[in-house]
């Protein structure tokens, strides 16, 4: 998580990008369950790492669009007032 903020400052992808970054993990987790089928530690740690990217990237997307909405919404009060 502290990567992915770090990362964050410079480019933050969109959220379509961040759902694909995440289905690695989702779909290994998703075969395991339902077949025979093992992963490799070395899998599940780059699997890992991806989707902790990802979720870093929309939290700070929700939390950035929520803000910029709050902005708006105060300037629109204040305006009106």
């Amino acid at each position: 998580m502290i990567l992915g903020l770090a990362t964050m400052w410079a480019w933050i992808p969109g959220l379509w990008l961040l759902i694909l970054i995440m289905l690695p993990l989702i779909a290994d987790g998703t075969i395991q369950k339902r077949t025979r089928y093992e992963s490799t530690n070395s899998r599940r740690l780059l699997s890992g790492i991806l989707y902790g990217y990802a979720l870093t990237g929309a939290i700070w997307l929700f939390l950035r669009s929520g803000y910029r909405q709050g902005v708006r919404i105060g300037h629109w009060l204040k305006n009106r007032a």
